[in-house]
């Protein structure tokens, strides 16, 4: 008897209806070009998938999907953009146990079968108007931080070497809310060099790689940059609620160089609010919520709704009521905001990317 079990949905069988249906087809059919030079508007302009292209995409039909293994449980496959992530072309391939004792690829091993055979010998599929031959390679894995952690078999955000795609080393210090000890980045003006391809395939425990990730075996396989991390949980449930408990001075075991008194704090609440009224809310996917009195009830996409929108005025005005304009504090702030607004965007162009980095 087994110990756990899984509802699995084979992706051959999906991706077979999926390509059957014409107007699913028509749009796997289209060729994808970016509306200005240099412009970054989908993975295909990428420059891992560039340099794979020519020799994992060779027929027009070849299929690039993408794994996302968290709260969503989502496929994507080579649909347009703005296509891709509506509910009928998503492809859900398994419902495992949130109680899996960290031994994921238990039940990822059905779907890494499927995708080694897809990637060397393709699939037919016979339709009303033809017969399609095509291969699929998998092309990025994403998810929670949990998640994507346990697809490298990485220790963790929370361990020496706390990042998964590059060696930057963390220090030892007590934690913000004063709850035991956490391990942290220390600001540098360089990057860290970002991992090399063998410490996936065999592993470095001297560098927080457990061992080989089954991924590794894919001939699709990139590195480090196969690992994404998805952006509701890195730049909403992470980043930006960090940055409003900071502010609000929830940490008391700190020297926050961002905090806002409490009234102050209250009012900008208040402000979210009495805008309510004024918002037409049916553009937003997230809400207005006050985030003094209802943090714990904020979602992530509500997170992102208040770091591009309530940040950059309300909380902003503040701290520059407080700080001044000038202030690194208040510069970096801002610098967070443009980051990650501009890293949400659908299209970035070479002149957001010069921004950033300036």
């Amino acid at each position: 008897k087994p110990i756990k079990t899984m509802s699995h949905f084979p992706l051959v069988k999906q991706l077979s209806a999926f390509v059957a249906d014409k107007n699913t087809r028509n749009l796997l059919l289209e060729t994808h070009e970016p509306s200005e030079e240099g412009a970054l508007e989908d993975i295909f302009d990428g420059k891992v998938f560039r340099d794979r292209k020519q020799e994992l995409f060779p027929n027009i039909l070849d299929i690039p999907v993408s794994l996302f293994i968290d709260g969503f449980s989502a496929f994507k496959g080579s649909l347009p953009a703005q296509e891709r992530y509506k509910k009928e072309h998503m492809l859900q391939v398994a419902i495992i146990p949130g109680d899996h004792n960290g031994d994921l690829y238990t039940f990822l091993r059905p779907l890494l079968n499927e995708l080694q055979t897809l990637e060397a010998a393709g699939m037919r599929v016979t339709c009303p108007d033809g017969v399609f031959t095509f291969n699929v390679h998998l092309m990025l894995t994403s998810g929670d931080i949990i998640g994507v952690q346990e697809i490298c078999h990485h220790t963790g955000h929370t361990s020496q070497y706390g990042c998964r795609q590059c060696r930057i080393k963390t220090i030892p210090h007590v934690s913000p809310s004063g709850n035991g000890i956490g391990h942290y980045y220390r600001g540098t003006v360089t990057m860290s060099d970002p991992r090399e391809m063998n410490e996936f395939i065999d592993g470095d425990k001297g560098f927080g790689i457990k061992k080989a990730t089954e991924f590794a075996t894919l001939q699709s396989f990139h590195g480090h940059t196969f690992f994404g991390l998805d952006e509701l949980h890195l730049i909403g449930a992470n980043c930006s609620r960090k940055i409003w408990l900071m502010i609000s001075s929830e940490y008391k075991n700190v020297n926050c160089t961002i905090e806002l008194p409490k009234q102050v704090c209250l009012s900008i609440g208040s402000a979210i609010i009495k805008s309510g009224s004024t918002i037409p809310s049916s553009i937003f996917k997230g809400s207005f919520r006050d985030v003094t009195r209802k943090t714990g009830l904020l979602r992530s996409v509500d997170w992102i709704v208040f770091m591009q929108f309530i940040l950059p005025t309300l909380v902003f005005e503040q701290l520059i009521k407080k700080y001044g304009n000038n202030a690194p504090q208040v510069e970096a702030i801002m610098a967070f905001v443009i980051g990650c607004s501009t890293a949400l965007k659908w299209k970035i162009t070479q002149q957001n990317i010069i921004k950033i980095k300036s």
